[in-house]
């Protein structure tokens, strides 16, 4: 704790500098960003420890790896599903979705009757839907009880830092 006061000062502006130092590679402003506060606290980190080490050059690599990654994902009937969900207003989310502890849990039969009763066009069977949830980045569990809208039931749980409701500001 010593140091508490030059890492509160100076953190914001290593993690600027490396976020430009990461400019001139295409990466997407949220891999920029993840890329850009590791190499800065590390640089922070590196000076108050005097270690003598450009870490920049792996860095780079890594968030360019990274960047491969994610373009490589195909898009699944979970990813339709979840851009889905994320049409519906929020009274309609609540008779199916609930977030708690970092859990988004769906009800998934009430999830696809709400979307069908909102004429979304279910473009799968449910069983293929099932499949794909399951093979979801996000995936945790199934068959699950929750209380969601006031009622037990049996639910799907994802880690709603991989979801696409954390992207666009559900919680």
């Amino acid at each position: 704790m010593q140091h508490r006061l030059f890492l509160e000062k100076q953190w914001y502006q290593h993690f600027e500098e490396a976020k430009n130092d990461l400019d001139g590679l295409d990466l997407t402003s949220r891999i920029k960003e993840t890329h850009g506060l590791v190499l800065g606290f590390y640089r922070l980190l590196a000076e108050l420890l005097r270690i003598d080490y450009d870490m920049l050059p792996y860095l780079k690599t890594l968030a360019q790896a990274k960047q491969r990654t994610c373009l490589e994902y195909e898009e699944t009937v979970a990813d339709e599903f979840f851009d889905m969900i994320t049409g519906l207003k929020q009274d309609a989310m609540s008779t199916f979705l609930d977030i708690k502890d970092g859990i988004i849990w769906i009800h998934k039969p009430s999830a696809e009757k709400t979307l069908k009763d909102q004429n979304f066009p279910l473009g799968w069977r449910s069983t293929e839907l099932m499949e794909a949830l399951k093979d979801h980045p996000a995936f945790l569990f199934s068959n699950k009880t929750h209380r969601i809208n006031h009622k037990v039931q049996k639910a799907w749980g994802f880690d709603i830092s991989k979801m696409p409701l954390a992207q666009d500001g559900v919680s």
